[in-house]
């Protein structure tokens, strides 16, 4: 019987499922994920699971930077998961630079929204060859609720849909946000009230 070592590298298809990924991933980015393109020697078993861990450790970082936006917009959280110099951006919202401006701009939101959630959902994850950076692009649907300007001890449902467009670099073993840019597709003001709670 051969080994589960031997079984691997002789099936390489068996990593894929590993890999988180979106739907409608073509052949092209598979085979640029798993080392099987036949243009260049094959990337070892180490270097395939090494680059599994890379994505795994990615996904797992825009989860925690969802989550700390969700436990009302934790400040150093937020910062800690974005290199120095890195940017936020989304259209209609405003384009920071640098944890202050970041960290200012998210300040801000928290004074003005009383609940959030982000649901991040289709993860599509391409790592550049020497798996020191990468992009990212990910689903969004954010439900929250935002105070009204005139008076807000109401607060109103909102509905945000869009995509994010990231991108990676990793640091000492650990990964980061270089840039994270939301793609705003819709956004709706349920004009309904109710009391603000927090």
């Amino acid at each position: 019987a051969r080994s589960a070592r031997a079984s691997l590298e002789g099936c390489p298809w068996r990593l894929i499922v590993a890999v988180p990924s979106g739907h409608g991933r073509d052949k092209s980015l598979i085979e640029r994920d798993t080392g099987m393109q036949q243009d260049r020697e094959p990337m070892t078993l180490e270097q395939r699971v090494g680059r599994i861990e890379d994505v795994s450790a990615i996904t797992s970082l825009k989860y925690q930077y969802a989550a700390f936006c969700d436990a009302g917009y934790d400040l150093d959280g937020l910062c800690s998961v974005f290199v120095p110099d890195g940017r936020w951006a989304a259209n209609g919202y405003g384009d920071f630079k640098g944890h202050a401006q970041i960290r200012a701009y998210f300040a801000g939101l928290s004074t003005t929204v009383a609940d959030v959630l982000h649901y991040v959902t289709s993860p599509r994850i391409e790592l550049a060859e020497d798996s020191q950076s990468a992009t990212g692009q990910f689903y969004l649907l954010c439900l929250c609720k935002s105070l009204r300007q005139d008076d807000p001890s109401i607060a109103d449902p909102v509905v945000i849909a869009g995509t994010y467009e990231d991108q990676f670099v990793k640091i000492d073993g650990r990964w980061f946000f270089k840039e994270l840019v939301v793609n705003v597709r819709y956004s709706k003001r349920i004009a309904v009230g109710g009391a603000a709670k927090r």
